[in-house]
């Protein structure tokens, strides 16, 4: 296993973390039915960091961002105990790092902030066809907890 070490992002951060999402997005495509043809993000990184509600986390080997991942204080539905909860996305690891405990170790690390703040439960969410995340959150603890549906009406 390789020696991970996580930090919190900075804006210097910004350029690989760009690249990132890109990646994310070009990944995710074709799990989302009805997508827009153009280009679109998920995340406004830059504020994410700014953010006292929220850690963007890099994961770094040998001086290198290899990784990254974000939790976000979130509101929960009234009926849970606690009223909010870690809210995880921008979850990447470079290929050629995958498998090696790269997302196990984000993961940690934002789960350490999220209990710090309050926070007794991480969620996220992931699209159904992505096995290879659903592996990977799988092996880091995370259960299902619900499942979003869909019906395409023409």
């Amino acid at each position: 296993m390789m020696s991970i070490t996580c930090r919190p992002a900075s804006q210097q951060d910004i350029t690989v973390l760009n690249q990132f999402q890109r990646d994310i997005v070009r990944t995710e495509a074709p799990f989302i039915p009805g997508r827009k043809e153009e280009d679109y993000t998920y995340y406004d990184i830059a504020a994410l960091i700014e953010s006292s509600l929220a850690l963007v986390a890099v994961a770094e080997y040998d001086g290198k961002v290899v990784g990254s991942g974000y939790v976000q204080q979130r509101a929960s539905r009234h009926y849970y105990k606690n009223p909010h909860h870690g809210y995880v996305g921008f979850m990447y690891s470079l290929p050629q790092y995958r498998r090696n405990g790269v997302a196990k170790s984000i993961l940690g690390f934002l789960g350490e902030w999220a209990r710090e703040n309050g926070m007794d439960e991480l969620r996220l969410d992931v699209f159904a066809a992505n096995h290879s995340a659903i592996s990977a959150y799988k092996s880091a603890g995370f259960e299902s907890s619900m499942v979003s549906m869909r019906y395409q009406l023409t």
